[in-house]
């Protein structure tokens, strides 16, 4: 089964025809004007000092090629504007009597802001309590900018996004009984740096923390040292 191009061809034929189409001027379209009763259209815009006839443009374009704009839950064509086509006219308006002349509204130029730096990271807990798994907790940062990874015995935690700096302060907890390990400062985290921090034994029989930065090609969602 196939479309003729004949129906296609006419149909868009018929909507560039209504989308761009312009309609014919009221015989007092762009007249001055001192209200609606002096137009045959009723509708008498408002132009600066003076005011001009105008004509509804809801359904067709205006005349010579003018401005559609909005007034109030209505569109008017906007006389002396050819060239700048339909369309809603930075919130410009028109009533259908003489009156203050519509202001333009510059719609406001925001620049989103730059992308937060930020490393990435996930904490894997190697160790066991007197031959029974229990959970630690990796602090990373200070103030609000400090994230904790926590984990199971034998298990890693959700990778995280990581405050990025030199001096990064650290603390090693044991989560279940709040009990801190040890404490410290990493070097330096970089923006994108992907990272992997396992727990070990210090040379005092302690439990510590080591952070290992991924090679290329590498990323924290990617990386199990248990698989």
């Amino acid at each position: 089964m196939t479309r003729t191009s004949h129906t296609i061809t006419a149909m868009i034929a018929s909507l560039f025809l209504v989308a761009c189409g312009s309609s014919a001027a009221d015989p007092d379209y762009g007249s001055l004007c001192q209200s609606g009763n002096d137009c045959g259209s009723g509708l008498c815009v408002a132009k600066g000092a003076f005011s001009m006839c105008s004509q509804s443009c809801e359904t067709m374009g205006c005349p010579m090629g003018d401005q559609c704009i909005k007034a109030g839950s209505s569109w008017v064509c906007n006389p002396g504007t050819s060239g700048g086509g339909s369309g809603n006219n930075n919130g410009q308006g028109a009533d259908a009597g003489a009156g203050k002349a519509p202001d333009a509204k510059p719609n406001p130029v925001t620049t989103p802001p730059p992308p937060k730096k930020k490393a990435r990271g996930k904490f894997c807990n190697d160790l066991s309590k007197s031959g029974s798994d229990f959970y630690m907790a990796l602090y990373i940062g200070s103030g609000s900018s400090q994230v904790k990874l926590r984990a199971y015995s034998g298990y890693c935690s959700p990778c995280t996004d990581l405050p990025v700096g030199s001096d990064i302060a650290y603390e090693l907890y044991d989560d279940d009984t709040n009990t801190k390990f040890v404490g410290g400062t990493f070097d330096k985290f970089s923006d994108g740096e992907q990272m992997l921090f396992i727990t070990d034994i210090s040379s005092s029989g302690y439990p510590t923390v080591s952070g290992y930065t991924l090679k290329p090609g590498y990323n924290c969602e990617s990386v199990d040292p248990f698989e």
